[in-house]
């Protein structure tokens, strides 16, 4: 098959909860899958996607901007996702490398992840802050060739939404 030119990273366990009934248990399970499954991932996938000039996504959530009670384990996850990817984005750039990727922040989703949460989640877009957030999403793209003013060698954060 050859090498990677694109990667998909989706993880997702979903658990609710407020921070003092979550235990570290859950905890542990919850950001092992939907974080450093992201995480593992990216990291294995690169070196491939660097060869081949390939691009990858992640897909945080909605949960990835804004946080929300009886979330908030799946909420640090998501933000964490957001987070790694946008410091990968800066690591490309400094290091000039031909890669390009996204976060993609879905809202709802008609998936198993909340009827098989360990505790039941509430439906995205329940509140009005995370309706607007809905859909919303960062992409990363390096052009080719650069100047000395350092334009077009920069990649550039647009948003999806």
């Amino acid at each position: 098959l050859g090498p990677a030119k694109l990667v998909v990273n989706n993880a997702g366990v979903g658990l609710a909860g407020d921070v003092l009934e979550t235990s570290w248990d859950d905890l542990d399970w919850l950001l092992g899958v939907n974080l450093m499954g992201v995480l593992h991932g990216s990291k294995a996938f690169l070196p491939q996607l660097l060869q081949t000039r390939g691009h990858l996504v992640n897909v945080s959530s909605v949960y990835g901007l804004v946080g929300m009670p009886e979330v908030s384990a799946y909420c640090t996850a998501k933000f964490g996702v957001r987070g790694f990817t946008e410091s990968l984005r800066q690591e490309a750039r400094v290091k000039g490398w031909p890669v390009t990727g996204s976060c993609v922040h879905p809202g709802g989703v008609r998936s198993s992840t909340r009827s098989r949460a360990r505790a039941p989640m509430p439906p995205p877009g329940r509140s009005c802050a995370a309706s607007s957030a809905t859909g919303r999403g960062s992409s990363w793209v390096r052009t080719r060739g650069s100047s000395s003013s350092g334009r077009g060698s920069s990649p550039r954060t647009r948003s999806a939404g």
